[in-house]
This record gives C-alpha cells, structure tokens and sequence, in this order.
C-alpha cells in the first residue's frame, strides 16, 4: 500500500461503504471492542521517528555492532529469504552479535532521543504529528470528561478511557501508543502491563498487553545500549516464540490473555500484517471453538475485524481469513486508517449524544464549582480536539460556544 493523505478534502474511502466496516461500525456503536496493533502503527512518515520496519531495525542492529561490515550482503540475501519470518532473521543476527546485545540495541533505538525527546513518558510532539495512524488510535482510546474554565482564561480539557475501548493487545515492544496518550492529555489512559508483576492498572486506565515483551519509557540514559532494564526478555528469535507460545501451558502469559480477550471480545487488528504463524494459528483455534459452539446452541458466532491492504488480501486470500474468524476491511493506503477510526469514532459520539452536538459540562477553577455554561462541540470538533490537545491544554483564542 501506498501512503495517502488522509485530508477531509480527499475522497471518502470506499472502506466506509464496505460491509464488513458496516457490520463493525454497527457492533462499534453498541458493544466494546479491543484492538490488536502490530508494527504498522509505529511507524510515521518521517523515517527519523518511530520504526521504519523489522529489517531496518535489524540492519541499524547489525551496523551499530559492527556485525555487518562482512556480513551485510549475506543480511541482504536472508532479508529477502525470510521476508515472512522475520523470526528466522532476528535468530540469525542475534547469533552473530549476541542474545543480549541484540535486545540492548534495539532497546536502545525504540527509545532514541528523536522519539522521546528526553521527556520522560512523553512522545515527541514531532513523532505523533509524523505518525496519523498511531495519533487516531491514541484519540479513539480517549474521551473528553469535562472541561475546565482556566482563571488565567481559556479552557483545559479532562480525559478518561474511551469505554468502548476495553483492551490492547500488541505484539510492538514500543510503549508509542501510550506515550502518545501521555503527551496529548492531562491524565494518561492507557497502562502497559510487560509482566506478571505489572499491574492492569484499574478502570480509569486501558490495559495495554505487550505480549511480545516490552521497552519502557526512557530515563536519563536513553540512547545508550545497555542501560535499559528490561523487566523480561523480548520475543524476537524463533526459539524465543516456541518458549513464550506454549500450547499445552494453560497457565501461558503469552496465550492466556489474548484467549481470555480474543475469546470474550470483538477485535480489530490495525498495522497487523497476519505473518505471524503462533497469533494465525490461535485464531483459528479460537475460530473452531466458536463454530463448535455456535452449532450446538444456533447463535451467529462472534468474529473479528482486520484494516488490512488490497495487496495483503490478495496474497491471503479470503478463505484464510475466514479460517482464523477475521473480516478484513480491505484498503487502498495507509492514510485511510485515520479516516477509517475517525468514523468510527463518531459512530458512537452520534449514538451517545445525538446526530451531531457534543455538551461538555464547564468546571470552574478557582470554586471547583460546576458554572452555568456548557461547552458545545460537533461531532467533528470532538474529534479534532482529541487529536490536537497539545500539552494537554486547548489552544487559546480557538473557537468554542458556550451554552
């Protein structure tokens, strides 16, 4: 897929009109939902924020060790050998500069000073303006609570967790998504939980699960190889996957959350490429379980959705997805995600608040005391401030009514 603009100006996606967006759109407005997210969302279009890809990322490994000086055009051959196991290369480079080094450095490069800016649990406000497809999903995770009337004027919105949105699952190591969240509100909603000792955090928070391992928010000594403490190891090898997916453990950390979500919950994967045999192979395992079920007590059973490009589609092929119980929502580029979430977005402010006007109660805050006045937005303002709250506060001077 090629990038596009996701500009209101453009075309609308014919994604909006499909029906399996339809049928999502429609469970969207009524029931909760969870997302799955892969390497797609951590990606911006600006090559020096964010991943670029596994294999850069296993290049830049390869060259900053010096591993690659003889072996780069061996890299190469096995780069285009492994293209859909990108499990086999990682093994392949780890053993050329070790296990630990191999998870140091690339530690080290998701917590570069481009993506942080050195400010602890906050993503470069450069990053997320670069990045449209990871700033959609961190606003669709959000809501406005209420809004507070500043004494030196103008307005600071109040968050809380979309509702709708009950978990993530992601295979990122990153913590993009929730340091995007910590960027742009007052209070975060969304946790990481890396392991066992990790809390869910409560209600007030989104539980993230990186079930592939996860990198921290950076301190003082981001950037340098080595100084981040990895509460557990990354999966990135294949011996590393056969030892985190564990089919006959039902105490698995990996397997047991996504069953118990996967199962419960309807989903949608975003920047997910379907490569990965150990999610496909749960999947259609879940997907028979269901079948069985739904044959027993005559119930439609419950699937999945997927953002996924003509082109991944296309080399699938529709009976893999009906295999693994997963409507895909085929697009023409990576720019209509946005488009795609925003709707859906809207989707449930209309059937919360009505076609089109939003009403923020207005909190004043000096007494504390709620004011007389309400805040209004349409359903297109909502959006717009979700995605624009810059260092959690609204712009002064920019439009609002006040009822």
């Amino acid at each position: 897929m090629t990038p596009q603009s996701n500009s209101h100006a453009d075309a609308e996606p014919a994604a909006l009109q499909n029906p399996a967006y339809l049928a999502l759109r429609e469970h969207y407005q009524k029931h909760p939902i969870i997302l799955y997210t892969g390497a797609g969302v951590s990606k911006a279009t600006d090559k020096r924020y964010g991943l670029v890809g596994w294999n850069d990322l296993v290049q830049q490994i390869l060259e900053q060790t010096g591993a690659g000086t003889g072996t780069l055009e061996a890299y190469c051959a096995k780069t285009s050998e492994w293209a859909d196991e990108p499990w086999r290369l990682a093994q392949w480079v780890a053993e050329r500069v070790g296990q630990e080094v191999f998870q140091q450095q690339a530690a080290a490069i998701i917590q570069g000073r481009s993506n942080f800016q050195n400010r602890y649990k906050h993503l470069s406000g450069r990053f997320l303006s670069k990045a449209p497809t990871l700033n959609a999903l961190t606003a669709l995770c959000a809501r406005f609570t209420h809004v507070v009337a500043l004494e030196k004027g103008g307005y600071s919105y109040r968050v809380a967790p979309n509702p709708r949105v009950r978990a993530v699952i992601t295979s990122n190591y990153d913590p993009f998504l929730e340091a995007g969240s910590s960027y742009r509100y007052y209070r975060p909603t969304l946790k990481p939980v890396a392991a066992t000792t990790s809390s869910v955090g409560s209600l007030a928070e989104i539980p993230v699960f990186h079930v592939h391992g996860y990198v921290p928010f950076p301190g003082d000594k981001a950037d340098e190889p080595g100084s981040v403490e990895l509460r557990k190891p990354l999966v990135v090898t294949q011996d590393d996957y056969d030892d985190a997916w564990r089919d006959d453990d039902v105490y698995c950390q990996t397997m047991g959350v996504q069953v118990n979500w996967l199962r419960h919950h309807v989903a949608l994967f975003v920047g997910f490429s379907f490569r990965d045999p150990w999610v496909t192979r749960m999947l259609s395992r879940l997907q028979m379980e269901r079948s069985n079920q739904a044959n027993r007590d005559g119930r439609v059973p419950l699937c999945h959705y997927a953002l996924v490009g003509h082109r991944t589609l296309a080399s699938k092929g529709e009976a893999f997805f009906d295999a693994i119980g997963v409507r895909p929502i085929p697009l023409d580029g990576y720019g209509e995600i946005p488009t795609l979430v925003r709707d859906l977005y809207i989707a449930g402010l209309g059937h919360d608040n009505g076609p089109n006007l939003c009403e923020l109660a207005v909190i004043d805050e000096a007494t504390e005391q709620r004011m007389e006045t309400r805040l209004v937005l349409t359903s297109d303002e909502y959006w717009h401030e979700l995605q624009s709250c810059s260092n959690r506060r609204t712009p002064r001077g920019r439009r609002v009514r006040l009822a």
